[in-house]
C-alpha cells in the first residue's frame, strides 16, 4: 500500500535534516572564522607588547674589561 503523506513527511523530512546539517556547517565556519580573528588580534597585541619591550629595555652592552 503506497501512501503519498508519508512519502511527502519523509521528504520534509529528508529537507529539514539537509538544513539542519547546513546550518551547523555555517555556525561551525562563522565560528572558526571568529577564532582565527581573535588569533590574529592576540597576535597582534603580542607584537606590540614585544615592540614595547625591546624600546624600554636596557641595551645589554658587554662591560668593559678593567
Amino acid at each position: 500500500m503506497h501512501i503519498p503523506r508519508y512519502d511527502k513527511a519523509a521528504e520534509y523530512r529528508r529537507r529539514a535534516a539537509e538544513a539542519r546539517a547546513a546550518a551547523q556547517q555555517i555556525s561551525l565556519r562563522e565560528a572558526r572564522a571568529q577564532l582565527r580573528r581573535m588569533a590574529e588580534h592576540y597576535e597582534a597585541l603580542a607584537k606590540a607588547e614585544e615592540h614595547e619591550a625591546r624600546k624600554v629595555a636596557p641595551i645589554q652592552r658587554p662591560k668593559p674589561e678593567a
